[in-house]
């Protein structure tokens, strides 16, 4: 029987072929998989501006709230105010002076964009004042992502219906 032989054959541009593959494969690949290494980190997302103004007035009997935001290129305009009371009796104020003042929400005002187009954003809250009570307002600008402001200057209107010195 006769035999056969195989022989392999070589071939030069072949080589070549898958060379040229290869460096590019790399090429590629080295393209995607450059840059720093490290866990995703959040684009930075600005707070709304401050309340600075708060003024309290009062009008009979009850108490009203105005305000105004300043509006900065850089900041965006918040999407509404959560108003913030202390309410105490006068006799508690009198009997623990130092003691901190328990804040909570009164009321939640929404603001309307079209608002931002004018020169002067001003805001209002109003309520009734009780007799024999010491009130203190601030006030927080927030937009609708969950971002909120820093907390505004503090008022207080007093049981006798004077208006005390605002603290900042």
């Amino acid at each position: 029987m006769p035999k056969i032989i195989f022989k392999k054959s070589e071939n030069k541009n072949n080589r070549h072929c898958y060379l040229k593959i290869w460096v590019v494969l790399f090429l590629l690949l080295s393209l995607f998989c450059c840059g720093k290494k490290g866990p995703p980190v959040p684009p930075e997302m600005l707070p709304p501006a401050t309340v600075t103004d708060l003024e309290a007035k009062l009008y009979n009997n009850s108490i009203a709230l105005t305000w105004t935001v300043q509006t900065e290129k850089n900041l965006p305009p918040p999407d509404g105010f959560r108003i913030y009371r202390s309410k105490k009796s006068f006799t508690d104020s009198e009997t623990c002076p130092g003691c901190p003042d328990l804040f909570e929400k009164v009321s939640e005002l929404a603001t309307a964009f079209s608002l931002w187009g004018h020169a002067e954003n001003r805001f209002n809250y109003s309520e009734i004042h009780e007799d024999g009570y010491v009130y203190r307002y601030k006030v927080m600008s927030y937009t609708d992502s969950g971002l909120t402001s820093e907390w505004s200057n503090t008022v207080e209107v007093g049981m006798d219906g004077k208006l005390p010195n605002s603290e900042n």
